[in-house]
């Protein structure tokens, strides 16, 4: 629950995450969002339209949508999966796969780069859930 509540919290996003950093829209199945990321070195932001193809609250969210620049779709999961037997704890997933033309050009590059930035959002989720946990006690 307290992973989800950060993930979704989207008024607060840009306060810790080093990636996604605005969500606007409607938070449901089908509904339609513009999503805002860091790019690049500095403050470079681009604005994505991604309807939420993928919705399960409380537990995941996603979309997939063009990238027409590289001739690609990406299909992207934020997914929160409860550990089995523990309450309290969780595994967070990020999930991408790209298809299309340039998947098969530039597919690994933009895979590459892609996961760095999972990476680094994944580690900054973590320590803000953390840091929320501190708050707690």
């Amino acid at each position: 629950e307290k992973v989800w509540a950060v993930l979704t919290d989207f008024d607060k996003l840009a306060e810790w995450s080093p990636g996604m950093i605005h969500f606007e829209g409607e938070f449901r199945k089908d509904g339609p969002a513009k999503v805002t990321f860091l790019v690049g070195i500095g403050s470079h932001t681009q604005v994505f339209d991604h309807p939420l193809v993928h919705f399960e609250e409380g537990r995941m969210f996603g979309w997939s949508a063009p990238l027409p620049m590289v001739h690609m779709k990406d299909n992207h999961k934020y997914i929160v999966d409860p550990l089995e037997g523990d309450d309290t704890k969780c595994q967070f997933i990020q999930t991408d796969e790209c298809q299309g033309h340039g998947a098969h050009l530039v597919g690994s590059m933009f895979a590459n780069g892609m996961l760095q930035a999972y990476v680094k959002f994944n580690r900054a989720l973590k320590k803000r859930v953390e840091e929320m946990e501190q708050r707690e006690i």
